[in-house]
């Protein structure tokens, strides 16, 4: 089966929570800093940090699998 980038994001965005995808969107669309992320969330800059490397982190589990076996 082929796979193309978008379905892999596809994929990866549904398997996240709501907050999960917010974190990403704030990081990435938005450019946000993680001290911004974290007013935002009314969190701190650095648990946005971590939080959202959690995200990635889980990210990357989900996908690298997947890679593999097309590979």
């Amino acid at each position: 089966m082929k796979y193309e980038t978008k379905d892999f994001a596809n994929e990866v965005i549904n398997n996240l929570t709501a907050e999960e995808v917010e974190l990403l969107e704030m990081k990435f669309w938005h450019n946000m800093t993680f001290v911004e992320m974290g007013k935002e969330l009314v969190m701190t800059g650095s648990n946005a940090q971590v939080k959202l490397n959690k995200v990635l982190k889980r990210c990357r589990l989900y996908i690298v699998p997947k890679l593999e076996k097309i590979a």
